[in-house]
């Protein structure tokens, strides 16, 4: 991961923590958001029983 452009440009600004948490808010977000978008669209029935 050292070599990763990306990451070398987050560490710039924030510590790995905050940026882990960033990371795992981020992704969490897009997990809910994919469900969501499933579920409405029909294509997971199993996803409208939560």
């Amino acid at each position: 991961m050292e070599n990763f452009n990306v990451n070398n440009l987050f560490t710039a600004f924030t510590s790995d923590e905050s940026l882990a948490l960033l990371l795992i808010m981020i992704g969490a977000f897009l997990l809910g958001w994919l469900a969501g978008w499933l579920s409405r669209s029909g294509k997971i029935k199993a996803l409208k029983k939560k």
